[in-house]
C-alpha cells in the first residue's frame, strides 16, 4: 500500500508498523521506503481482510496531535 502525503515524522519503522497494524496486519516495509528513494509516498505491505469495506481513513495521535 502507498501512503501519500504522510508527514515525515511517520516515516520511522515503528510508526509505519503502527499504521499498518491499524489497517490490518503489518508485514513489511519496502526497501525503497527504508532507503528514502521516494519522497511523495511511503510503501508498506499489509495483510487485510477484504471481505468487508476498506477504511476511508485512519486517525493517528502523535505528540498530542491528531492526524487523519
Amino acid at each position: 500500500m502507498r501512503l501519500y502525503s504522510l508527514h515525515f515524522d511517520y516515516w520511522l519503522l515503528e510508526s509505519l508498523k503502527t499504521i499498518g497494524n491499524k489497517l490490518g496486519h503489518f508485514l513489511k516495509i519496502s526497501e525503497e521506503t527504508l532507503k528514502g528513494r521516494y519522497t511523495s509516498f511511503a510503501r508498506i505491505c499489509v495483510e487485510m481482510d477484504l471481505s468487508g469495506a476498506l477504511p476511508e481513513a485512519i486517525n493517528l495521535e502523535v505528540y498530542d496531535e491528531e492526524w487523519v
